[in-house]
């Protein structure tokens, strides 16, 4: 795509590569723990400091916003990554809990159990989304599911 999204302790900032001019005003006004767009650009998912148990999803036709809330008492979210085919998103919080939507209506689907400790700061599909690989903070330790069966 011809556009660029950047988080860090400012928020996030939405350019556009073929001038750099600024697409969308900072559209969170505090650290972005994780950002990641659809793979067809339509969307663009966002963790950070400010919301907690959320992840806003945008709508970049017009920057409307999302929310998915993520409700376990598990605090924030850290990361956000969508499936390579965009039907799945994929999102990483405190205390090593993992959750799914699936990404037609954004419905939350069961996600596996994992056994990180501490935070999911990372989490990767492999290029044919047969297996998601979800890395944790604090005890320094990675699962890799085959996505089919949630089985690691």
């Amino acid at each position: 795509g011809t556009r660029l999204a950047l988080g860090g302790i400012g928020g996030v900032g939405v350019y556009d590569t073929s001038d750099w001019s600024s697409v969308t005003d900072s559209m969170v006004g505090s650290q972005c723990y994780g950002l990641d767009y659809s793979p067809d650009g339509t969307e663009l998912a966002i963790s950070t400091f400010a919301t907690n148990n959320y992840v806003t999803v945008y709508d970049t036709s017009n920057w409307a916003g999302n929310v998915l809330s993520i409700t376990d008492g598990q605090g924030q979210a850290r990361s956000v990554k969508y499936s390579n085919d965009g039907l799945l998103l994929g999102i990483g919080a405190n205390g090593g809990a993992f959750h799914l939507f699936e990404t037609g209506g954004y419905t939350a689907i069961s996600a596996p159990d994992l056994t990180l400790t501490g935070s999911v700061h990372g989490v990767a599909w492999s290029t044919d989304d047969a297996y998601c690989a979800i890395g944790g903070v604090g005890g320094e330790s990675l699962e890799v599911y085959n996505v089919g069966a949630w089985s690691k």
